[in-house]
């Protein structure tokens, strides 16, 4: 009993983060604190600080990230990248000096009515594969993305994985 109550206890704990994160993202208009940062680097940090998580799920991780700096609020977008989690299986990161940032996965995929609802406020798919999850990390990332100038586009396919391809804004780079 003392573990389910620990897990759900952690699980209540991100979901309120989360919900205080995204009221936070959704009542911002104008975003401070801009610097230029090396992208590809706060890319290779967000994946060692998921690294654990995702050895545990058991997912191989490939990467292919060109040197890319860019202007913006780096907290703002590490947000995208802690919450943008891949699913299963092989995941590949890349990311270009456009700057696109490709996240693709080869896990169970998403059918279309599915990803009609992604970014929506707590919405989970059935069948779901990570019980922790709330229903707002997509949220976070869509916001946080707006915010940046940016798109977020998903394809997926059901058995074949999901593509997550994230371009920023080429205006808020120096």
């Amino acid at each position: 009993y003392a573990g389910t109550i620990a897990r759900e206890s952690e699980r209540l704990a991100a979901m309120s983060t989360h919900i205080l994160e995204l009221s936070q993202f959704e009542n911002t208009e104008i975003v401070s604190g801009k610097t230029l940062y090396s992208l590809d680097e706060q890319l290779r940090r967000c994946i060692h600080q998921q690294e654990r998580s995702w050895l545990q799920k058991g997912l191989t991780v490939e990467g292919d990230l060109d040197p890319t700096d860019y202007y913006g609020n780096e907290e703002l977008v590490e947000h995208i990248w802690s919450n943008l989690t891949p699913a299963g299986g092989t995941v590949t990161i890349s990311c270009t000096d456009a700057p696109a940032i490709v996240i693709s996965d080869t896990g169970i995929g998403m059918d279309e009515e599915t990803q009609r609802h992604i970014f929506d406020k707590f919405y989970r798919a059935e069948p779901y594969p990570d019980s922790r999850g709330n229903g707002l990390g997509l949220s976070i990332v869509r916001r946080a993305g707006e915010l940046c100038g940016g798109e977020i586009e998903v394809f997926s396919q059901p058995g074949k994985g999901s593509t997550f391809t994230v371009t920023l804004s080429p205006t808020d780079r120096n």
